[in-house]
């Protein structure tokens, strides 16, 4: 093999390997901010459904409260949004209410 082609693949393997540790790097700092970011946002959801649940578990009536009609509007408003190339066409958020000991109260 010619010493210009040795040069050239050489050169390629250097610039493989740099890019590799770049992207190694750029995922590992990359992570922990993306897992804070969604971990924010649950939290915050969770402390604004159970805030709306906590009346209709007071009432005993989590069955026709407050949250449950909330769940039913938004089921019966169409949904039609592209999100990264996916067709989002209809709600597919679950909520499920416990009691202190974990068994479904509803």
């Amino acid at each position: 093999m010619r010493i210009g082609m040795r040069l050239l693949l050489g050169y390629f393997l250097i610039v493989a390997i740099a890019a590799w540790f770049v992207l190694s790097i750029f995922v590992q700092e990359v992570k922990p901010g993306v897992r804070r970011a969604t971990e924010g946002t649950l939290n915050d959801t969770a402390t604004l459904l159970a805030a709306l649940a906590r009346e209709d578990l007071l009432a005993a009536n989590p069955q026709q409260g407050r949250l449950a009609q909330a769940f039913q509007q938004l089921n019966q408003q169409p949904i039609n949004a592209h999100i990264g190339g996916i067709k989002k066409v209809r709600n597919e958020y679950r909520v499920y209410l416990t009691d202190a000991r974990g068994k479904g109260s509803v």
